[in-house]
Formats: structure tokens, C-alpha cells, sequence
């Protein structure tokens, strides 16, 4: 098993920050955490027309995005955080 290093902080902010319109991934080659917006989940990204009306910072995502929807075992999906309980 290769070791990475990894940002746990930012792993941590990944899974507090997740919404239902994003979802963060590690990089498990590199231990980055990228983030792929909702618009580039389904199967859409496949449609060069669907892309092309993408705004451009979108359109830098679309291979990443695609390699991730392919099933790709470089990307593993980071949990949501469980919520909090209230202790008051």
C-alpha cells in the first residue's frame, strides 16, 4: 500500500461543506480534494453541445468530471459529515 499525504483539514472542510448541488472527491494519487458542481454529474457532459453552453470554469472540469462518472478508482467520493448533536 503506497503511503499519499493528505490535507485532513481540508478533507474535513470537504465533508461539512458537501451539498446536494457539489460533491468532493480525493485524488488518490495526489491527495487533492477537487470538487465537481452538479451540473457536470450526469450524463450531460457526454453532449459537446450540453458543454459548449457551460460557463468556461465548468468546461475546465468537464474531463475530470467525466473520468469520475466513468467509475475511475483515482477518485474516491468524501463522505458528508454526519450532523451534529445539540447538547443543549
Amino acid at each position: 500500500m503506497r503511503r499519499l499525504r493528505v490535507d485532513l483539514e481540508e478533507i474535513a472542510m470537504a465533508m461539512e461543506m458537501q451539498m446536494s448541488e457539489n460533491e468532493s472527491y480525493l485524488d488518490t494519487e495526489t491527495g487533492e480534494v477537487v470538487m465537481v458542481p452538479h451540473e457536470l454529474q450526469g450524463e450531460d457532459i457526454f453532449d459537446e453541445e450540453y458543454v459548449a453552453g457551460l460557463p468556461e470554469w465548468e468546461q475546465d472540469l468537464v474531463p475530470l468530471a467525466r473520468e469520475i462518472f466513468q467509475g475511475s478508482d483515482r477518485y474516491a467520493a468524501i463522505p458528508t459529515a454526519p450532523p451534529t448533536r445539540s447538547t443543549t
